[in-house]
């Protein structure tokens, strides 16, 4: 196996990636029991598996793809002919449990899901933009993950079921940029601009999310991409209060 990044074993624990990027390879492996590690603003281009979960005999048989694992604020940029998440394994089914992919971006790929048993249990994604994916993959319930409060745009299968899951044009910033377009501040990598439109994925991520670090105006509410409750937040529209007399 080649990789960029790599959590392995169970000893492997509390680890964190930041501002990391992937390419071409295996971009975030996380395998053999490695459990509680985060990976925070990172980035994979043209990966050939953006995170893969790995379980093979290593260190004593069964251990496990990876539980518990953060992979938050992400962009991943997937090889359109591989998979974005691999739930794979060596001798054993992948046991891959707990493990959140919240606030990320996938764009291209095969497909958003490979591999799978019903021993991955527990995993979660939210408040996440896939785009231009081909196909879903397997069944997500066959990897044991909830999927909310995310938006679809322009794949090749339809949008999974979960409360708060749309397909909107997200309206991002410009090619490899997915800062969401707003009429009322996007950050361009300088400085605030302006655009015509709005995103909808502004405001739309979990109502029970932190969004404190994103600046005001903020609506109170967490955006859906990779820069949902960070200091680079699209802005969203003041809201009035109504006074009666």
């Amino acid at each position: 196996m080649q990789e960029d990044f790599l959590v392995r074993h169970p000893e492997c624990q509390y680890n964190e990636f930041i501002n990391c990027t992937g390419i071409k390879l295996n971009a975030f492996v996380i395998r053999d029991n490695a459990s509680n590690n985060t990976f925070r603003n990172c980035k994979s281009k043209d990966a050939w598996a953006s995170v893969l979960f790995w379980d093979s005999a290593e260190p004593s048989g069964q251990d496990g793809g990876g539980f518990n694992n953060t992979i938050v604020n992400c962009i991943f940029e997937t090889s359109s002919t591989d998979p974005c998440i691999v739930f794979s394994n060596d001798t054993y089914p992948s046991n891959a449990q707990g493990n959140i992919f919240r606030n990320c971006v996938f764009s291209k790929g095969s497909k958003l899901f490979s591999g799978g048993s019903d021993l991955d249990k527990g995993n979660i994604m939210k408040n996440c933009i896939v785009t231009d994916v081909k196909a879903l993959g397997e069944n997500p319930l066959d990897f044991g993950i909830d999927i909310t409060y995310s938006n679809f745009w322009k794949n090749g299968f339809k949008t999974p079921s979960g409360s708060g899951n749309m397909s909107k044009n997200p309206f991002f910033g410009g090619t490899s940029d997915f800062h969401l377009k707003s009429k009322y501040g996007r950050w361009n990598g300088t400085t605030w601009v302006k655009d015509h439109v709005t995103s909808p994925c502004i405001d739309a991520g979990d109502p029970a999310d932190e969004y404190s670090k994103e600046p005001s105006p903020n609506g109170k509410k967490i955006n859906i991409g990779a820069y949902g409750n960070t200091s680079e937040a699209s802005k969203s529209t003041v809201k009035k209060k109504i006074v009666k007399y």
